[in-house]
């Protein structure tokens, strides 16, 4: 998965909160003695399960985990977040970066003032 995110050990911790060294001994040890936090955190960051990152007959990311985009949102909000999924972590970042900006926009301050009405 890091590969898929062109990620490295050291842009791994960083992006997760997790120490080097933890990351680091993840690969020279296996994940025996990882912390369930880690793992956590690991499973969020990837978007995926538990399940996946520690069981190896488990194959489907999404193993036990309910997929919210197929029902909630339509076809071009599913296109947008495939889109979003490819991208690095640093552009990841600029994207949500200018929603948040085009959000603070008056064009939408108005919406949610008449929503809220």
């Amino acid at each position: 998965m890091m590969k898929e995110q062109n990620l490295n050990k050291h842009t791994l911790s960083h992006v997760c909160g997790i120490p080097y060294t933890t990351i680091d001994a993840f690969y020279k040890k296996g994940y025996e003695n990882i912390k369930l936090s880690t793992i956590k955190k690991l499973a969020q960051y990837f978007n995926t399960t538990i399940d996946y990152l520690m069981r190896e007959e488990v194959e489907d990311r999404c193993y036990g985990k309910e997929n919210p985009y197929n029902s909630q949102y339509n076809e071009k909000a599913q296109e947008v977040l495939a889109l979003y999924l490819q991208l690095d972590i640093e552009d990841r970042a600029e994207i949500r970066g200018e929603m948040k900006h085009m959000l603070k926009s008056e064009k939408y301050s108005i919406q949610e003032e008449l929503k809220n009405a």
